[in-house]
């Protein structure tokens, strides 16, 4: 994954912070952005898509509320998929 976050040269500094185990597993993390002087809505943008890209073969996804940018800093949440209906989900879109 580290990669991907170089080679598009759209963030540094992945955090991941402690997950919060409920029906799913969601993971909340920040990203500080590399590009000075980039609008913030393009920065969601990218990375949203960016993360979509990686995370397509995996029962991992960005969680609905997406991506938030604040001072250079981005911020989201990713949830785990465990249970075999939320995979079959997965496997159909």
């Amino acid at each position: 994954m580290r990669q991907h976050w170089k080679k598009k040269a759209i963030s540094i500094h992945l955090q991941l912070a402690n997950p919060e185990i409920d029906r799913n597993v969601v993971v909340p993390f920040t990203v500080q952005d590399s590009k000075t002087g980039r609008e913030s809505r393009t920065s969601e943008y990218d990375l949203k898509r960016l993360l979509k890209k990686i995370l397509e073969d995996t029962n991992w996804r960005l969680m609905t509320d997406g991506v938030n940018y604040r001072l250079g800093v981005l911020a989201g949440r990713l949830r785990g998929y465990e249970s075999e209906e939320d995979l079959l989900k997965l496997v159909k879109t």
